[in-house]
């Protein structure tokens, strides 16, 4: 066996979701198919819409904050939009920071990613030659039998969490159709300027007339879960790498890769190790400190070291935050869900369904 990190299908299903995520423009790299790696977008195009969505996100971020104020004043506030606006609120506020950080750390995030997307190639290549290698002996044979059992648990697992995140992912906006068409009226919603709402019913309002507003919302709830997804994803393959390395389930020393050549992307490479990690001549942030993470520690270059540092380097806005207001969401559906269950059935789909992808992630 090789150093297989996932399973061949998940690794396809990765590679997959992060060429979307290019396409869609929301994050700011360019997929390279060949290469499988991400790569600086050049196309003015590329960044022009990722700036579109970043600004989409903060003003929305403001707007349902203002309507929030703006309704809680004026009268009457239903306890159960009450709890969808703040929640609004709460996944607008984490998607802006989840752009503001791809935008002022997209080298770090960039090199990070693409660290990771190289071991998981390497990993694919090395578990096909390794299938054709044969063992001197039955000792050898035997060790390697039980450490290849081990990491092969542990692949599975981590695929098995990947594949559960992905379907959570494409469940998530199926079931917000249904809160997007019931609710044009709830003031964080853009159609809630538009539309003369009694309260806060739906009233005779027409599908045709309230469809573009649903295009709209529908919009924000895939950048929502895709982006919150994106970032999850990254994090979650290099803490599962680091674990990884930390139980020793590589296989042996026949299956040692140098880091430097998992970086670099092969002996034929031009670029080196420090050239990348460093993201460029025209960068600021040095190897040396990334690898020591301050002036004042030794420097170690290391997988271990090089991946949690730069983690932590790229992922701090997201780190620091996601948990936060994740479980602040999960709390709120949660106490929804108990006290609305008898007014509105919806609830009792739609806010644990909600609970459940936020504290997936949180976890």
């Amino acid at each position: 066996m090789g150093v297989q990190f996932l399973s061949q299908r998940t690794t396809s299903a990765v590679f997959s979701f992060i060429s979307m995520m290019c396409s869609l423009k929301l994050i700011p790299f360019h997929w390279d198919r060949e290469k499988k790696e991400l790569q600086k977008a050049l196309d003015p195009r590329q960044r022009r819409d990722f700036a579109i969505h970043r600004k989409i996100m903060l003003s929305m971020t403001l707007f349902s904050i203002l309507r929030y104020i703006q309704t809680a004043n004026r009268g009457p506030f239903p306890l159960l939009l009450r709890i969808l606006n703040i929640v609004w609120i709460v996944g607008y506020l984490l998607t802006s920071i989840c752009l503001h950080q791809l935008d002022r750390k997209e080298a770090e995030i960039m090199q990070l990613s693409n660290i990771l997307i190289r071991y998981l190639k390497t990993g694919q290549a090395d578990d096909h030659d390794g299938q054709k290698v044969n063992h001197r002996d039955n000792n050898n044979k035997d060790q390697k039998s039980t450490s290849s059992s081990s990491k092969n648990v542990l692949d599975n697992n981590i695929s098995a969490i990947i594949f559960l995140g992905f379907f959570q992912m494409f469940l998530n906006p199926v079931l917000h159709l249904s809160l997007l068409d019931a609710s044009p009226c709830s003031p964080n919603f853009l159609g809630s300027v538009f539309f003369s709402c009694k309260g806060f019913h739906r009233g005779d309002i027409h599908l045709l007339k309230k469809l573009p507003f649903i295009i709209f919302e529908y919009y924000i709830v895939m950048v929502f879960i895709y982006t919150w997804f994106f970032n999850w994803l990254i994090v979650f393959l290099g803490m599962s790498w680091l674990l990884m390395k930390l139980q020793g389930t590589r296989g042996g020393e026949d299956e040692d890769l140098k880091f430097e050549e998992w970086v670099r992307g092969g002996e034929d490479e031009d670029l080196k190790f420090e050239e990348l990690v460093r993201g460029g001549e025209g960068e600021d942030l040095k190897f040396e400190e990334l690898v020591r993470g301050g002036e004042g520690e030794e420097l170690i270059k290391s997988p271990n070291s090089v991946v949690c540092n730069l983690m932590n380097e790229s992922m701090m806005m997201y780190l620091s935050t996601f948990p936060i207001l994740l479980f602040m969401v999960v709390s709120i559906l949660a106490f929804g869900a108990l006290r609305e269950w008898r007014h509105n059935p919806g609830a009792l789909v739609m806010f644990p369904v909600c609970s459940i992808r936020c504290l997936f992630e949180a976890e």
